[in-house]
């Protein structure tokens, strides 16, 4: 072998050592990296967990103030309609116990006005009757 060829062949086995120690360092750095990754994720997780469970929470709360809403206009809504019924009904009533009297009123008022036409009628022939009898009358 010539010094030619022993110089490369050293040069080459000092850059493939410089490539491993270049490698194991790479290899130590990632694996550092990934640890801290890992520690960065743990505490994400942590500090994310109680944020989580308190949407959770408030999901749970936002869903049962949304059923008892429901509940109650539920019962605003029965309320109401059994209030118009009710209403109703009484309109109703206060119509029959007002219209029936004031029809049995006005045919009351109907059976006089026929009463005291028949009277004025009565007494308009009377009094004809007695204008015909006076100019007849000498005397």
């Amino acid at each position: 072998m010539t010094d030619w060829q022993l110089i490369a062949l050293g040069t080459i086995a000092a850059a493939l050592v410089a490539m491993a120690v270049m490698q194991v360092v790479t290899a130590f750095a990632l694996m550092r990296a990934s640890r801290e990754v890992a520690t960065a994720v743990r505490e994400v997780q942590r500090d994310i967990r109680p944020l989580i469970d308190k949407a959770t929470r408030m999901t749970d709360d936002a869903a049962r103030v949304t059923e008892l809403a429901l509940v109650q206009v539920e019962r605003v809504d029965r309320l109401v309609s059994t209030l118009s019924q009710r209403v109703e009904e009484t309109a109703a009533a206060v119509q029959g116990a007002i219209s029936r009297p004031m029809q049995q009123g006005l045919t009351l008022i109907a059976a006089f006005r026929g009463v005291m036409a028949a009277v004025r009628e009565w007494q308009g022939r009377q009094t004809s009757s007695r204008d015909d009898e006076d100019p007849l009358f000498v005397g």
